[in-house]
């Protein structure tokens, strides 16, 4: 299992630069958990998308089942405690402490493409490169 936060989502999802990755990690662990921020993060990249006429309104409802369906079971609460010493520790928001303090509490990576949380995060997060290369 590992945390997939909303950057990972979103390249498996949107066609980009990173999907390949993101659909190589999805292929070596299928089994992704986000806290339940991931819905709105998701929803408002898909959004984003629709602004600049590049993804239909349609395909958009599409890609936001398809991510339900991937992790809707396994949407999870974190800590608040948590969140809120971590994103004051690290530096960070509170929504990409989130992602850490769920993968932390888990005990399973964070897997990201997001650069400043891969600094933050150091320990917990990994980029979707270093995930592929684990043993």
């Amino acid at each position: 299992m590992i945390v997939a936060d909303c950057s990972l989502l979103a390249y498996l999802l949107i066609e980009g630069e990173h999907t390949a990755r993101a659909e190589e990690v999805l292929r070596r662990d299928p089994s992704w958990c986000a806290p339940f921020l991931w819905r709105s993060e998701f929803r408002n990249v898909l959004v984003s998308h629709i602004r600049h006429r590049s993804l239909p309104l349609e395909e958009a409802r599409a890609k936001m089942a398809e991510a339900e369906e991937l992790l809707g079971v396994r949407s999870l609460a974190v800590n608040s405690s948590q969140v809120l010493e971590d994103a004051a520790f690290r530096k960070i928001s509170a929504y990409d402490a989130e992602y850490l303090a769920l993968a932390a509490t888990l005990h399973v990576p964070l897997v990201t493409f997001d650069h400043k949380l891969l600094a933050a995060g150091q320990g917990v997060a990994v980029s979707a490169e270093d995930f592929l290369s684990l043993p």
